[in-house]
């Protein structure tokens, strides 16, 4: 994370560019996030891929738990738990030619018949539960039912609807 130091305030920059994957990666991300206070501020640029769900939601609850302010910055396309992730921050900026791209989970699993059923039942309920929690209401519930359905939505950097879609989520 590179810092830059304006009067009293600290500024933080944090990339996020490549596949969400292992828990390990962020674990400084996630500790300085925890100790910062309402004097800093925090830059996350994001252009991935997406990834696990489990390891975005810790990313998820230390942006959310943390006393600085976190601003999402979409420098390039920003699919699945990296717009979660977006969505997540306190504000939301993307550049020219950006987008967010939101999508029912994958997954792959193995073990018994049952374990399987049952793994991917409360595997949905947890993806609803988090999309209605992190991605409501800058995409509308229909938006969320046709992802619940496999269709994909994408919002454009110059989607005429994306300054009423930060206005309603960030009120």
């Amino acid at each position: 994370m590179k810092k830059i130091t304006i009067a009293t305030k600290q500024y933080y920059r944090y990339n996020l560019y490549d596949e969400i994957e292992n828990f390990g990666e962020y674990n400084q991300f996630i500790e300085d996030l925890a100790t910062l206070t309402p004097n800093d501020a925090v830059a996350l640029y994001i252009n991935s891929p997406g990834g696990r769900i489990d390891v975005g939601v810790s990313l998820v609850r230390a942006i959310q738990n943390s006393l600085a302010a976190v601003t999402a910055v979409i420098e390039g396309p920003s699919y699945s738990m990296a717009s979660i992730l977006a969505l997540s921050c306190s504000k939301l900026i993307m550049f020219d030619n950006t987008f967010l791209m939101f999508h029912n989970y994958s997954t792959i699993g193995y073990g018994k018949g049952g374990e399987l059923m049952n793994s991917l039942k409360h595997s949905d309920t947890h993806f609803n539960k988090l999309m209605k929690m992190i991605c409501y209401p800058f995409l509308t519930a229909k938006e969320l039912d046709k992802i619940s359905t496999d269709q994909d939505i994408y919002i454009y950097s110059d989607d005429s609807t994306l300054e009423t879609r930060k206005s309603r989520h960030y009120k």
